[in-house]
């Protein structure tokens, strides 16, 4: 299977959802297991940490998948709501064994459910891997503005726009562009595993686009980090961290 570039007006968030759909029952076992080390040890403790000064009353999960860091959340929270825009993956979550009673699910996209809020109603956000992933990503923080309350947090991370294209190995082709929005159709795997699971569609951004557009939605960034997994979890992957391949920011909604 190739990393196939695409025209980012030319994918719709139908197809996106599609993608989500065929993975989801593969990518849940591999949260579950443990067989994705960057989520179990690298991503889930950054997001975990970066939560912890937050107000955690009421949380909305965007992209929250299968329910496995939603329900970490849930445990710290008084209100969870999950979205996720994989039909499959919120079914899953629903049914989890570990889903507790302060969370609830929806299927649809953060735009959608956020022209259902009348008023800001979250006192904190978190978006895990979820940003490069999708189409529009200004109507996106747009959604996220919404609906956090003055002074809220918002969390997320996403692939290292700079050391992902070199990590998968798409910078030295002649289509890819660092400063242009890219929408990019590539194998869906595990560093762990060899074993491709699907395609999915991600979206190249540069930095400086994402801060734009966190500052334009009124968001002030808290904190940054570029997460690294600690050496004797580095040990268990095929090979050696050159470089960050996730980054992950705090921001205020002012």
């Amino acid at each position: 299977m190739k990393i196939i570039p695409r025209k980012v007006f030319l994918i719709r968030n139908r197809d996106l959802s599609h993608q989500w759909d065929a993975i989801a029952h593969a990518r849940n076992k591999q949260l579950r297991s443990g067989k994705d080390l960057s989520f179990r040890f690298v991503l889930m403790p950054t997001i975990l940490k970066l939560i912890e000064i937050a107000n955690k009353d009421r949380v909305l999960d965007a992209g929250c998948g299968s329910g496995v860091l939603t329900e970490k959340i849930a445990k710290l929270s008084k209100q969870v709501i999950g979205i996720d825009m994989s039909r499959v993956n919120i079914s899953i979550a629903n049914t989890s064994a570990h889903k507790s009673d302060n969370i609830k699910y929806s299927y649809g996209t953060i735009e959608a459910y956020a022209k259902k809020i009348t008023q800001p109603a979250f006192s904190l956000l978190v978006a895990n891997m979820l940003l490069q992933d999708v189409k529009n990503l200004k109507q996106c923080i747009n959604a996220f503005s919404k609906m956090i309350l003055p002074g809220g947090h918002l969390v997320f991370s996403i692939s290292h726009p700079w050391f992902w294209p070199t990590y998968w190995g798409y910078d030295r082709y002649d289509w890819f562009k660092y400063n242009e929005e890219l929408a990019i159709e590539a194998p869906f795997r595990v560093s762990s595993d060899e074993e491709i699971v699907g395609v999915t569609t991600h979206f190249h951004r540069p930095i400086n686009l994402y801060l734009k557009e966190l500052r334009k939605s009124g968001f002030e960034i808290d904190y940054l980090t570029e997460p690294m997994p600690q050496k004797d979890i580095e040990l268990k992957y095929p090979a050696l961290w050159e470089f960050p391949r996730f980054l992950a920011i705090r921001c205020i909604r002012k």
